[in-house]
């Protein structure tokens, strides 16, 4: 039987401000294939930002006084993953739990991409590879690997533009997943993310509005442009929703660091063509039913309970029922780009050449 996905509007449509920000180790001058990279994105109901206000100033004073009982230290003024993580298990737990619950009253949600360079190079090779007519990534593809690994920094190079170029094929799967998910649910919406530099920020904007023009008239045939504004001018020590998309992002980041195999799972070599995979899976738009071919792959056992268990490394799994669409995404070993559907145990692998 055909399983069909409903995007229908919410019967009481709000607007949103979705907070974005980033986590990244040894990812820049992709030199090291382990090296990683995690956005996050964390939406609010507009109408909830001043109750967001209120339960921060909770949050923070927890934070805070967990910094002087652990660390001996003066406390931050805004919470931050990298000093989250120093905190000891008991007073993360705390917090996090706290997050957790502000978060499902005020009805948020958030998206979250993750990638290793390794799969963020092979990404590209697939689609090279798929563009010639091949069906497979050769055994000894090390000198593919390196050439597109070189094509890439070298980009980065000659533009003179920061991480631009980089950042720009980054943020695309997350704005394209907003657009995706909050047309049909939200009045409108706003962006705010979390600022880098002058030249980067201009170029980032400018692959959002691209990206989301191009779902929102493609997808839902929309005629108005529900994206409003996207704003770099907000700092993180003066916005609570980007100290929450800062604190998710570094949990997320360190749940796949300590849990490749969901990067490793039935990743392989075989191309992706989306004129080969048998199964298909349809999204009903307003522009009519959209043919989605992907190939699913059930998880195994070991595989379904990580995701429900939070430990010492990451406490990611405690805000899972957050999660847009029981989703998470991320690039697979060997290149592919993965949902694990978290609501059917499945991996969904979309074609190389979507």
């Amino acid at each position: 039987m055909t399983k069909v996905r409903l995007a229908t509007r919410d019967k009481f449509a709000s607007p949103y401000v979705v907070y974005i920000d980033e986590s990244f180790f040894n990812f820049w001058g992709l030199n090291n294939p382990d090296g990683n990279f995690c956005y996050v994105a964390f939406g609010v109901p507009y109408e909830n930002l001043s109750l967001l206000d209120v339960e921060h100033k909770r949050l923070l004073d927890l934070f805070r006084n967990a910094v002087v009982s652990d660390l001996h230290e003066m406390p931050p003024v805004e919470i931050k993953s990298v000093v989250f993580r120093r905190l000891k298990l008991k007073n993360r737990r705390r917090i996090a739990m706290l997050a957790r619950g502000i978060m499902v009253r005020l009805g948020t949600f958030f998206l979250t991409e993750f990638c290793q360079v390794r799969g963020f190079i092979l990404e590209s090779v697939r689609s090279d590879l798929l563009e010639k007519g091949d069906s497979r990534i050769p055994k000894k593809w090390d000198s593919l690997y390196q050439a597109k690994r070189e094509e890439l920094s070298r980009a980065v190079k000659e533009q003179k533009l920061g991480q631009s170029s980089l950042l720009q094929k980054l943020i695309e799967t997350p704005t394209a997943s907003l657009a995706y998910f909050l047309t049909k649910r939200a009045e409108w919406y706003e962006l705010v993310i979390d600022p880098r530099g002058g030249v980067e920020d201009k170029h980032i904007a400018q692959a959002v509005r691209h990206t989301t023009e191009a779902v929102i008239r493609g997808v839902h045939r929309e005629t108005h442009d529900k994206l409003r504004a996207t704003s770099f001018s907000i700092r993180s020590e003066n916005c609570p929703g980007l100290q929450v998309a800062d604190l998710l992002a570094g949990e997320v980041r360190h749940w796949f660091v300590q849990n490749p195999d969901f990067l490793e799972f039935n990743s392989g070599l075989t191309l992706l063509d989306i004129n080969n995979l048998k199964t298909q899976y349809y999204l009903k738009t307003s522009a009519g039913i959209v043919s989605k071919p992907e190939r699913r792959t059930k998880m195994p056992p070991t595989l379904i309970r990580k995701l429900h268990k939070a430990g010492r490394s990451s406490l990611f799994p405690y805000f899972r029922r957050s999660l847009a669409n029981d989703l998470i995404s991320c690039i697979a070993t060997y290149g592919e780009f993965r949902h694990i559907d978290l609501a059917h145990n499945q991996l969904i692998d979309s074609p190389d050449n979507r």
